[in-house]
């Protein structure tokens, strides 16, 4: 079995959330829903740059998932720019956040992909680390991974999810949890 642990807090703004968590994030991918957009950024630290490697603000963000290899931190605003901070780990979390959340003990986990919309496009004025996915019906994306830049070449998103037991009776299964990972380039 393997325990997927959770910290919570509540009444905390997004960049409250970040920098608690700050440790966690030395390098990860956030991607964020605000009323115009859904987007994705690079997060090292506190700080959240964009593709061109500009500052991006988070006032109008109203649900976040900040993700690497070994944490995902969730975020969603629940009034005046306040909300439930989530962070989840296989690793110890104890010093984060202020809430302990149920261990979730795992009799499996399974790697998840989820492929993007669009094909990488050649591009001159993104930042060293970036792709940018386009397709004509959906526009452009842009993605924090290199080289992703001719067509036939896609990204898809990584994540594991975590299985238990939903009955003992009839040995029932279910996906419990589901955690954010990264991004993987495919070559087409």
């Amino acid at each position: 079995m393997t325990a997927l642990y959770g910290r919570r807090q509540e009444k905390m703004t997004l960049v409250g959330a970040i920098s608690a968590c700050q440790p966690c994030f030395d390098d990860a991918v956030g991607l964020f829903y605000s009323p115009e957009s859904c987007f994705l950024s690079q997060v090292k630290g506190t700080e959240v740059k964009d593709s061109g490697g500009n500052t991006v603000k988070l006032d109008r963000v109203f649900e976040a998932r900040i993700f690497n290899a070994e944490y995902e931190l969730r975020w969603l605003n629940q009034e005046g720019g306040e909300g439930i901070a989530v962070l989840l780990s296989e690793q110890s979390i104890k010093n984060y956040l202020t809430e302990k959340v149920d261990d979730l003990q795992a009799i499996d986990i399974q790697e998840q992909t989820y492929l993007l919309w669009g094909e990488g496009l050649a591009v001159n004025n993104l930042v060293s680390g970036w792709s940018r996915l386009a397709t004509s019906r959906l526009g452009k994306l842009d993605v924090p991974i290199a080289g992703v830049n001719q067509s036939k070449q896609r990204i898809k998103l990584t994540a594991k999810e975590y299985f238990r037991r939903m009955d003992e009776l009839y040995g029932n299964v279910i996906v419990a949890e589901e955690r954010l990972t990264g991004f993987q380039k495919v070559l087409g």
